[in-house]
């Protein structure tokens, strides 16, 4: 694994008034039709469902037989483990597909395993030679994938993300997505000279991509002039133009003669600008997300006009409208307010709804006249909960929230004829700066209609207040409705850390333990997990809390119930205590591996020798590949995921991301995802998801996945995977979706698929929604829609 920490980075997509959200969110058998999808049995009386695609799907890299050749999947096998060598001589082999597989993996090796064999700044080794070779390769598809390697190995060197002088930490977008990547002359001499040869388009845009990732200023000229494939030539100079901001920013005094005034990045600028409203969407995506991308606000005053025109003039679903839109909300003013006041009432796109709420939260605009009660007419009559949730949020913006919203959120809360996703924005804000009545009433008139997911929210907002009597008001809660799931582990989560804000005594205490010890032995997972996670903390130490626990997982072992996940997050989080005084140096957690001694992986047991171990490489889940079932799926499998909101249908890429799909595949096959929530992301820009463990993003799964890189970008409905590459008990694998174009995360994290029908869907998703169901099938269609069905 990678030697240098890869956290996982969408939220740092949430501006600064969606702050809020972020703590709301860490409170927590029909096809449901798509727009134009039918339902039928066939002749055996077997429910089927057709979908329409949302356009043509993104295909990605062409097969070459992968699973079913042994030698491609050794390939592979020698970029998990960094046999370089191997790959070298795969870029030697007769056959062209074994060449170009050799060279579509080095893009993955791990960057400490590169390191040996790149040189002089990453450019003079054996390894950039052979590659920049390839780039002339009498096989086109060699050549493609020779210079995606570039690309990508430029992104896992050490120093990556340097500046055009080579000395400078990652730079990052200014919603704080770092840009991965690192100016390498030589490599991008390479290129250029090969481009200038180069006939095949699916080659000339691979090294149009590469150029984005290793370029200097030495392509920006190259790839203004661009002509044959201008939208992957637009997203790498806004890849290079970002990276290299400090030099080529409209703001610096200071920046080269090629960039000043009417040089080449004032070409660029008006290039974005006037590509906003392109024919071509990958060209308009581009050019949207690099605005909304760009530091400072010099630039997007410059070209409010163009970027209001393509909201405007664009169809409103579009996903490069929404991202203008976002970039505008940046510098919305006064000047600008019946812009935004038109958008959020008159637009009939959600996303572009989405946006304006947002922004009418701003500190500048809230209290301007009319403002707060156009908020207040989307919280109460907006067709989408999205939007109605956003609008809430966007009342408690400004410098301190008015008595007068406060008092008229909590007559809202007590609306018995609302859709309560739409309440749960103000939950937090009226129990703790009003009072807690109008919360604690809510919900439990929620848990008296058997909506114990809703309930789970207001008990979460509860929690978050220190008052001695709020704890008891939790235990009574839980007596009432402990028999519903979402409000044992609402009551589990809020109990947990509350003797950290306030002190109750020692019988109090002793309650908290009992409680915690009881969710142990038979809760579900999830509960268990945090119940666990409970009785590590040093609180507990003299209370002889891990005895307990572990006399607890044993009780849950007899019962049969399901306890490799909860042992290992005992093992972990007792684990986190190590270093203080209280502990013995020589703990290692041996009663917890006695209990399974498969629970824990052995990459996290102290000496193990790390990921790179082959005796831990043997134990991790994605050590073996499971070609056989990988290959019945076909070559692009379908991922679908029926939502609460409705269903959303993606095309895998296995052949590209083998580990990370396969591992996915598990889980959906698992049940894992079913019933899991959205627990993550801004509404109509990204949703994370997929934690079966603790439901709330933070359970540690044991999954540790290599950094697969693959052709598909992540432009608006890319699917990836996100935490699996960190090693040790930091975190666990989750699912995300980019509703938005996000092509800062391109070299960061695996993108796995492409949404290909239920677009439409992910505007609406919120934290409070589920997967109910996930299922992965082969690739079927008819006339342009798809088989997309999870079997009962």
């Amino acid at each position: 694994m990678s030697a240098r920490p890869r956290p996982f980075r969408p939220a740092s997509l949430l501006p600064p008034m969606a702050l809020p959200l972020m703590a709301l969110t860490l409170l927590a058998g029909c096809l449901v039709l798509l727009t134009g999808c039918g339902v039928d049995r066939d002749l055996a009386g077997t429910a089927t469902a057709w979908v329409e695609l949302d356009g043509i799907p993104v295909e990605g890299r062409p097969g070459d037989g992968f699973f079913s050749d042994p030698a491609l999947q050794a390939l592979e096998r020698a970029a998990r483990v960094g046999d370089v060598e191997a790959l070298l001589a795969g870029l030697d082999d007769p056959e062209p597909r074994v060449r170009a597989r050799a060279a579509f993996s080095l893009a993955s090796v791990d960057g400490s395993m590169v390191e040996g064999w790149m040189t002089e700044a990453g450019e003079g080794g054996v390894l950039s030679q052979a590659l920049r070779g390839a780039l002339h390769d009498p096989a086109p598809e060699v050549r493609r994938d020779a210079a995606f390697a570039l690309g990508r190995l430029s992104t896992r060197l050490p120093g990556n993300g340097a500046d055009l002088t080579g000395a400078r930490p990652v730079p990052e977008t200014h919603s704080d997505v770092p840009l991965e990547g690192r100016h390498l002359p030589q490599a991008e001499a390479a290129l250029l000279a090969a481009l200038g040869g180069e006939r095949e388009g699916e080659v000339r845009r691979a090294m149009l991509l590469a150029l984005g990732f290793l370029g200097g200023e030495a392509s920006l000229a190259v790839l203004l002039d661009e002509a044959e494939a201008r939208p992957e030539a637009t997203l790498a100079g806004a890849r290079i133009l970002l990276r290299g901001w400090e030099v080529h920013g409209p703001d610096r005094e200071d920046r080269a003669s090629s960039v000043r005034e009417g040089g080449e990045g004032e070409r660029w600028w008006k290039r974005f600008a006037e590509n906003l409203t392109d024919s071509d969407p990958t060209e308009r995506q581009a050019a949207s997300w690099f605005f909304w991308s760009a530091p400072g606000d010099e630039l997007l005053l410059q070209h409010r006009a163009e970027l209001e025109e393509a909201v405007r003039t664009l169809s409103p679903g579009d996903p490069a409208a929404v991202q203008a839109a976002e970039a505008l909300g940046r510098v919305a003013d006064a000047g600008s307010l019946g812009f935004w006041k038109a958008l959020a009432g008159d637009s009939p796109a959600e996303g572009l709804r989405l946006v304006a709420v947002r922004t009418l939260g701003r500190a500048n605009l809230v209290e301007r006249e009319g403002v707060r009660a156009l908020l207040w007419e989307r919280v109460e009559e907006d067709g989408s909960d999205a939007v109605a949730f956003e609008a809430a949020m966007a009342l408690q913006g400004g410098f301190r929230i008015p008595a007068a919203t406060l008092s008229r959120a909590a007559d809202f809360l007590g609306r018995e004829d609302g859709a309560w996703p739409r309440d749960v924005s103000f939950l937090a804000p009226v129990a703790m700066l009003r009072s807690p009545e109008p919360v604690l009433v809510w919900t439990e008139r929620r848990m008296a209609a058997g909506e114990g997911e809703a309930a789970a929210w207001g008990i979460q907002a509860l929690g978050l207040l220190p008052d001695p009597p709020i704890t008891v008001e939790l235990f009574r809660l839980f007596d009432l409705g402990g028999n519903d799931p979402d409000v044992t582990l609402a009551v589990t989560r809020a109990l947990n850390g509350r003797w950290e804000r306030i002190w109750e005594g020692p019988e109090v205490m002793a309650r908290y333990l009992s409680f915690f010890e009881a969710r142990i032995r038979d809760g579900q997972v999830p509960a268990a997990v945090h119940a666990v996670r409970a009785l590590a903390h040093p609180i507990f130490v003299d209370l002889d809390a891990e005895a307990r626990a572990l006399d607890a997982l044993a009780h849950r072992l007899e019962l049969g119930l399901e306890a490799r996940s909860v042992i290992r997050e005992g093992w972990a989080a007792f684990a986190s205590r190590r270093g203080a005084p209280f502990f013995q140096d020589d703990w290692n957690g041996a009663g917890f591996i006695e209990l399974d001694a498969e629970a824990v992986p052995r990459a996290w047991l102290p000496g193990s020798g790390g990921v790179g171990d082959e005796s831990v490489e043997a134990a991790s889940p994605a050590a073996e590949i499971p070609v056989e079932a990988l290959r019945t799926l076909g070559h692009r499998p379908l991922l679908i995921l029926e939502t609460t909101r409705g269903t959303v249908v993606s095309r895998l890429v296995p052949e590209e991301a083998p580990r990370s799909v396969a591992e996915l595949v598990r889980r959906v096959t698992a049940g894992e995802l079913d019933g899991t929530p959205w627990h993550r992301g801004v509404p109509g820009r990204l949703v994370q998801g997929g934690d079966g463990t603790a439901h709330d993003g933070t359970g540690r799964d044991g999954v540790v996945l290599p950094l697969e890189h693959t052709s598909l970008l992540f432009g608006a409905g890319a699917v990836a995977v996100a935490g699996g590459q960190r090693d040790g008990p930091e975190g666990g694998m989750n699912l995300f979706i980019g509703i938005l174009p996000e092509f800062g995360f391109d070299g960061s994290y695996a993108a796995v698929g492409q949404v290909v029908a239920g677009k439409d869907v992910l505007p609406a998703l919120l934290a409070t929604d589920r997967i109910q169901r996930a299922c992965v099938q082969a690739f079927a269609s008819e006339n342009g829609a798809l088989l997309a069905l999870c079997p009962e």
